[in-house]
Order: C-alpha cells, then structure tokens, then sequence
C-alpha cells in the first residue's frame, strides 16, 4: 500500500511538472505573440516583460507591457502597463477570434503628448500600417475592459501664443469600456492595435475633462479625438462619448485671447464633430 502511495504521489508530481512546462512554453508564446504583432500592426516598438496562464483557471497575466511614442515625439513610451488581468476559457485561444470576458489593467500610465498641433494618439492613428489580409491576426472580443488608477502624463510643449507649457499629470480613478470587437453582435473581433487605441484614446477624453488641462488646447483636443472616434467605430464613440461628458462643446467655446482654430483644421464642422464623437453621424448614416 506505501509503495503503490509512493508511485502515485512520483506521478502526480511529474504530470504537475509536465504541466507546469507546457504552460511556461505557452507563457513564451503569448508573451512572443503579443511584442510582434503589437509592434507590426501599430508600427510603434512593444515589448512585453512577461506572460503567465494560471495553471488552474481561464486566467492569464501580463506584466510591463510598453508602446513607443510616434515619430516626432519624445517620451519613450506613449504607453506603459504594469498589470494586466484577462479572464479567458483557455480553449478560446486557439480559435480565430478570442473571447475575452475581462481585462483589467491596474495603474497603467498613458503619455498625452502634442507636437505642431497634432496629439501623439492621433499620429498613431494616422501612421498606422495597411492590414495584411493574409498575416494572422489576433482577434479579440473583449465583454469588459476596465481601466483603474491610471496617470495621465500631458505635455503640451511649445504652443504658439502660450509658450512652453509645464507637463501636467492627471490621474483617472476608474473607467471601462465594453463588447470591444462585437458591435452590433457582429462578433468580427478587434485587432490589438483597435483595442490600444481605444484605450488610448479614452484616457485623452477623460484627461481633457480635468480643470489642470488648459481650455486653450481643449478645441484642438476636441478635434483629435472627434476624428480618432470616427475611425473606430459607432459602438465605441457612443462610449466615449459618456466616458468624456465633461468635452462636449469644447470646439464652440471662445478662448479670450487665444485665437481657437488655429489649432482645428480649415475644414472641420464643430457640430459635425461633436455628432461624430457622440455617435450622431454614424446612426444617421444607418438609418439613410
């Protein structure tokens, strides 16, 4: 009896071990996964310090994720996250489109940075790579992603008329977003790239609501945002556009002594603007 409780408990032991390699193989491939297609799909330098899948559970954490600013910034990293939580039945990862049923990313720090008029999220936008329709992507479908404890890092630099602004930071307690890649039940999935940007661009709206960001730069902002929003989707706008309550009519407000609209493009309609980052636009659309 001994002997047979001895060999059960050498096998256990062995299959926990097997076990335990299998997963730090598939640790490497998550965490190799993840750099190449962040940095390929975003055109911006990402490297990943580590990924663990819980022996136990759906759950896989990612540690020290960094994206490099554009170019013609100069932050090194536009985006920096220490904690990642994803809640994720195992068995979806091998499938085309991954579901996701939660991210949670704990005190992330995000750069807000402006060069010669342009905010840092929207050069990323503008620059991003044309999708290669025969490179496999990942492809997620995230229920819910919440952000929590988040520090805004802003720096405006040199704006004419005002000078050299002082970097400002703001912090965001909490916010999310959610059915990432599933709009309209269309279960199409969001590429990596998609899903960075809209975090990326959530926490600029929610920047912008802080009384530390100078009204002066809200109009220019505004319009980043409005034409980032607009490329990502009905769902996601509709979303921002609660996140950001605080933004909305910033593009009619009259700055005394700043003239406004050199920081807004010729062609852009304020109220067009503000329809599109609240959904407005999209929903005529679809309903003409």
């Amino acid at each position: 009896m001994k002997t047979f409780r001895r060999i059960l408990f050498v096998v256990v032991i062995l299959v926990m071990l097997a076990g335990a390699g299998i997963f730090f193989y598939l640790d490497r491939i998550v965490k190799s996964t993840i750099e190449t297609q962040g940095t390929n799909s975003l055109n911006l330098q990402t490297t990943l310090s580590s990924a663990s899948l819980a022996l136990l559970g759906g759950k896989v954490n990612l540690s020290q994720l960094q994206i490099g600013s554009p170019k013609g910034f100069n932050a090194p990293h536009m985006f920096e996250m220490g904690d990642l939580g994803v809640v994720v039945d195992y068995g979806q990862l091998s499938k085309e489109v991954v579901r996701i049923k939660q991210i949670v990313i704990k005190q992330p720090k995000f750069v807000l940075e402006q060069a010669d008029g342009k905010m840092n999220f929207k050069a990323v936008m503008d620059t991003l790579p044309k999708s290669d329709p025969n490179a496999k992507l990942i492809k997620v479908i995230i229920d819910d992603l919440t952000v929590t404890d988040a520090l805004v890092d802003i720096r405006l630099g040199n704006v004419p008329g005002l000078g050299e602004m002082k970097p400002i930071e703001v912090k965001v307690p909490s916010m999310t977003l959610k059915n990432i890649g599933n709009s309209d039940n269309a279960q199409n999935g969001a590429a990596l790239k998609d899903v960075v940007m809209q975090v990326a661009t959530a926490l600029a709206g929610k920047a912008g609501d802080s009384a530390n960001f100078p009204d002066q730069l809200k109009g220019m902002l505004k319009s980043n945002l409005s034409e980032v929003a607009g490329k990502l989707g009905g769902e996601f706008t509709k979303q921002l556009g609660g996140i950001t309550q605080g933004m909305q009519g910033e593009l009619n407000k009259i700055v005394p002594g700043v003239d406004v609209n050199k920081f807004v493009p010729k062609n852009l309609d304020p109220g067009k603007a503000l329809g599109g980052l609240l959904g407005g636009d999209k929903d005529k659309k679809k309903k003409e």
